[in-house]
């Protein structure tokens, strides 16, 4: 495990055959580190027929929980380290998983399940609550909705978390919320792949088993996630890492630091995506598309409208007084 890491979080993806788990390291600024990634095979199930499934799942499930207490992962300093949340995929064998985080204890194991027009999502649409109520809690892109016996679901927007999944692996590894993989390159021919590198190839593939595109459709620029492969799993479990680390508070999970060497107006310009899908149609900031508020470049869009549209009214208030704080 990293050195300053505030945070460490296990995502699983449930299938008949196998699961599939990645473990990963947060720091205090948001940059994540995939320190372990693997499978743990599902044992009794048969071919054509669900009996046995979810016994055998919740065996693989306790096969894991047993793994990691029997070789925790460590600090630099080599001390033992407890995973502080691990979500697991409810989206199969929903009742199974319930069972399993009620008799674990919800606070360490939680089931999770996506929503939005992505693969392998419960629903294609992701309603967010308003507020926090007795039986829903709010979170950022996620929220806990109580079930049955007691049990809470994080619910969770798998369109964003995927799309901010991609987006911190291309982020500069100089800047903080920059995601790593563990390894080593080959020093002496950095020009060739090193065998850590050659051995995350199927990770990478999970990866990008998902593109998010644009296509011109009757005239409309829709915008949708696009499948190339059903092998996803691991894709799955590292979105909901990084769902894992924002419900323990890790701060600046998903928001832009503004680079020293921007001005503050090009930084606040980088936010906002545009809110019409027409082509050629009038420019408009979107909050709903945006990464981020979009407070600032409306403030400006609408004051460059009122100075080029308005009469000047011959001199400012501001020359008679600074401005007032409350």
């Amino acid at each position: 495990m990293p050195p300053e890491c505030v945070a460490l979080v296990q995502a699983i993806d449930v299938r008949k055959i196998a699961l599939h788990f990645v473990v990963r390291a947060w720091r205090q600024d948001g940059t994540g580190y995939t320190i372990d990634y693997g499978v743990q095979e599902v044992r009794g199930t048969t071919q054509g027929t669900d009996e046995g499934v979810d016994e055998a799942i919740q065996r693989a499930l306790a096969s894991r929980r047993q793994a990691i207490e029997d070789e925790p992962y460590r600090t630099m300093d080599g001390n033992p380290r407890v995973i502080d949340l691990s979500l697991i995929d409810a989206g199969w064998r929903t009742e199974a998983i319930y069972g399993w985080c009620l008799e674990a204890g919800q606070q360490k194991w939680k089931p999770a399940m996506g929503f939005g027009k992505s693969a392998g999502c419960t629903s294609a649409a992701f309603h967010e609550p308003t507020r926090t109520e007795r039986d829903k809690k709010m979170g950022q892109r996620w929220f806990l909705s109580k079930r049955p016996r007691g049990v809470w679901l994080v619910c969770t927007d798998a369109d964003h978390w995927k799309a901010w999944e991609h987006d911190h692996w291309m982020r500069d590894p100089e800047k903080p919320g920059a995601l790593f993989l563990y390894g080593h390159r080959d020093e002496q021919h950095p020009e060739r792949l090193s065998a850590d590198q050659k051995g995350h190839f199927s990770y990478a593939k999970h990866l990008t088993a998902e593109v998010e595109t644009e296509e011109l459709i009757k005239g409309v620029m829709k915008r949708y996630w696009k499948s190339k492969s059903d092998t996803n799993h691991y894709f799955d479990a590292s979105y909901m890492t990084d769902v894992a680390a924002t419900m323990l508070g890790v701060p600046f999970l998903g928001k832009p630091v503004a680079p020293a060497a921007m001005t503050v107006n090009d930084w606040l310009a980088a936010r906002p995506k545009n809110g019409s899908s027409k082509i050629g149609a009038n420019w408009k900031p979107s909050k709903k598309k945006s990464i981020e508020r979009i407070d600032g470049i409306t403030a400006l869009i609408m004051a460059l409208d009122r100075a080029s549209t308005q009469p000047l009214a011959g001199t400012s208030v501001y020359d008679s007084r600074g401005v007032l704080w409350f």
